[in-house]
């Protein structure tokens, strides 16, 4: 597994550095599956900064 997670950080990374964007990997057994990954990544970090920024404000 931690073949793959290094193969997605250096595509993130490379494709970041030539195209100038960011970009999300998701790699699993089907297309679904890697679709619902970084899905639900990008809610978690959602839901992360919403609370982080609470609490700042909060400070």
């Amino acid at each position: 597994m931690l073949i793959w997670t290094q193969y997605g950080e250096q595509l993130s990374q490379i494709i970041r550095q030539c195209a100038g964007i960011p970009v999300s990997v998701g790699i699993a057994r089907t297309k679904t599956l890697a679709k619902l990954a970084i899905w639900a990544l990008l809610q978690w970090c959602q839901e992360v900064q919403k609370t982080a920024q609470s609490w700042i404000n909060s400070t």
